[in-house]
């Protein structure tokens, strides 16, 4: 990721929009920002394929069930963020996940900017 790029962005948007870029309270806005896609966008070039790698074997065909699963992500049309719960459920065919690998395969494609309908696609996928 190309910080310098970012904060050269934001600070033109802070000067687009009327502001001085130089105020005390905006000086290290751009970093700060910068700093906060870093994180936000990390799942960006990744696969929930590490997480879900290991499994345990279970002779059981019962459904398993992980719910509220809280996650928050961008809007690739607006650059603005929305968050939700999802839930995952799946019949097992010899194997299982642990349940924090769930909620991780979530994590990961939601730091991207991303749509819900491909992120649904995506975790389903995975």
């Amino acid at each position: 990721m190309d910080t310098q790029k970012i904060e050269a962005a934001v600070k033109m948007i802070i000067e687009a929009v009327g502001e001085d870029a130089n105020r005390e309270g905006l000086q290290e806005t751009p970093a700060r920002v910068a700093r906060m896609y870093q994180e936000i966008f990390s799942g960006l070039g990744q696969t929930a394929e590490e997480h879900l790698s290991k499994s345990f074997e279970i002779i059981d065909d019962n459904m398993v069930v992980e719910k509220d699963i809280f996650f928050h992500t961008m809007c690739e049309h607006h650059f603005l963020p929305f968050y939700g719960r999802a839930h995952i459920a799946y019949i097992p065919d010899g194997r299982v996940a642990g349940l924090s690998k769930l909620a991780r395969t979530v994590e990961v494609y939601s730091k991207k900017p991303q749509i819900q309908e491909r992120l649904n696609i995506e975790v389903a996928d995975a």
